[in-house]
């Protein structure tokens, strides 16, 4: 796009322009596999990318799950789910950790590509298709999901924070309580996120408020606020604390407490298998561990294997002790994160999930587990990553002559360039030119003295030191001058780095999706599908 159509663009259109960004890092696991490289994508059952042809001729399975244990956002969802949970049909599953105000941007990057790719196997197959978001209440990670962050009136990265109720650190967070200090938590919120943009926006922002009602979990107000940005698009969301996904569990918690050393195999050969194709493993999880966890109501601990059984916490527990707690006490058991997928596929009819770059990772240590717990394992599809660019920075970005993609290569790197560009021309030339006369000249003068004067080679050295460093000296007075001169550019430049790269990170790993939700509304969510 032309700079003066995007200009053009940015004056008549109030929504954010969409530009898609590389996913993963380069040289990381996730970008080779993405590329295909043999040793990095060979770690997967099939390599990750589109959805493979292969998926059309898959049978379609029936759940043990029922759709009452779902949350639909649109009567089209919830008949499409019916018959897929019959057997009739697929699933493409994505997930995250329920989020502060739904977390950052990327948590909705991740159900509307699932929620496309759905339309896309439809369309293949002939079959129903439905996108599920699997929330993740069962997470315990409270510094990763408790806070949000959002680039505020001032244009600073503001963080967001809520503290676990008390006791609850190290617990499932989804089923925390939220505390009465959300309420202050939202009216800063409100305050900072900046003004609405869209007319469903003001709509959206009522429904966050709703959502996040203290005394509500913590899970409960994600799905409710999730619900709200996608409502009307074809999506099931299900909460992992439900109790039938809890009781649906049992079967395959069984099956590891009865063959512990066969899943302890398989996650280490998973870790090998990443070691040897030259990328370090993502996950380390306890050599004794079995991917499992119990929450007692007080505390959440590993269930760990021991030579004559064995160990939560504390307590010791025989084979059979352990099994009666499991069919007595479902609801006190919870996946780690290698086993979370596993259970996914073995509870739902998943042909696909679309995963981000970390997830890639570890999943690549995941096929040996897969095939030791019979579950096959899905497709993995790369969420779509994008910048979303408000009409004001993109005037900026016009102005400055940038583009997104240098903005989050070089950075701050910006401000070095833009002043080695706006040095004049005869100061920038005599500087250099200088440097290189005085280089090449003390070079001579030091040979002669080498062979004339040598006691004087020390000497000569500290003069050819002393003038360069005095050239270097100006350099940065001449640079401090021009700093000044283009403070507004550099001002300007910095505004933009404050909304495309927040903090020096990914906007879409930074910034809460509420922000601009609660400034564009579904028209933002339209767009983006």
């Amino acid at each position: 796009m032309s700079i003066a159509k995007r200009a053009h663009d940015a004056a008549d259109r109030p929504f954010p322009r969409i530009v898609s960004r590389q996913l993963a890092a380069p040289g990381s696991l996730a970008a080779d596999a993405l590329a295909g490289l043999p040793a990095a994508a060979g770690l997967f059952d099939s390599p990750p990318g589109r959805l493979p042809a292969e998926i059309a001729t898959r049978a379609s399975a029936h759940s043990v799950l029922q759709a009452t244990a779902f949350t639909t956002t649109s009567g089209g969802a919830a008949a499409r789910l019916d018959r897929i949970l019959a057997g009739e049909g697929h699933l493409i599953t994505t997930g995250q950790q329920p989020g502060l105000f739904l977390g950052p941007l990327y948590t909705v990057y991740k159900a509307l590509t699932a929620v496309r790719l759905a339309g896309e196997l439809e369309r293949r197959t002939g079959q129903p298709a439905l996108a599920v978001f699997w929330v993740a209440s069962d997470d315990h990670d409270w510094d990763e999901v408790a806070s949000c962050r959002i680039v505020d009136a001032d244009e600073e990265l503001v963080t967001l924070r809520v503290d676990p109720p008390p006791s609850w650190q190290g617990r499932s967070v989804g089923s925390a309580p939220l505390p009465p200090a959300a309420t202050d938590l939202l009216r800063q919120f409100g305050a900072e996120a900046g003004g609405a943009v869209a007319g469903s926006a003001p709509r959206w922002l009522g429904a966050l408020c709703e959502a996040y009602e203290p005394g509500r979990s913590f899970g409960e107000a994600f799905v409710r606020s999730l619900r709200a940005a996608l409502e009307g698009l074809d999506l099931a969301i299900l909460d992992s604390a439900h109790p039938a996904v809890r009781a649906g569990a049992t079967p395959l918690y069984r099956r590891i407490v009865e063959a512990p050393e066969m899943v302890a195999e398989a996650m280490l050969t998973g870790l090998r298998s990443v070691r040897e194709a030259g990328y370090e493993p993502a996950l380390t999880p306890p050599s004794e561990g079995l991917q499992m966890f119990h929450d007692d109501g007080e505390a959440r601990r590993h269930v760990l294997r021991a030579d004559d059984g064995f160990v939560v916490g504390d307590a010791a527990l025989g084979r059979r002790e352990l099994l009666a707690r499991l069919d007595a006490a479902p609801e006190e058991f919870t996946p780690a994160a290698a086993l979370r997928p596993v259970l996914e596929s073995r509870l739902l009819p998943v042909a696909a999930s679309v995963l981000g770059p970390g997830e890639i990772a570890y999943w690549a240590q995941l096929s040996p587990l897969f095939a030791a717990l019979d579950v096959r394992m899905p497709a993995i599809v790369p969420r779509d990553a994008w910048v979303l660019v408000e009409p004001r920075v993109d005037r900026l970005l016009d102005k400055l002559g940038l583009d997104v993609a240098t903005v989050e290569r070089e950075g701050k790197g910006i401000d070095d360039r833009w002043i080695e560009r706006s040095r004049p021309p005869e100061v920038r030339h005599g500087i250099a030119a200088l440097e290189r006369d005085l280089a090449d000249g003390f070079e001579r003068l030091e040979a002669a003295v080498d062979r004339e004067l040598p006691g004087l080679r020390s000497a000569a050295g500290k003069a050819a030191h002393r003038a360069l460093q005095a050239l270097e000296e100006l350099g940065r007075t001449v640079d401090a001058a021009v700093r000044e001169h283009e403070s507004v550019a550099l001002a300007q430049a910095a505004r933009i780095r404050a909304h495309l790269i927040p903090g020096g990170g990914a906007q879409e790993r930074t910034v809460a999706a509420a922000q601009f939700l609660s400034r564009h509304g579904r028209a933002l969510v339209r767009d983006l599908l």
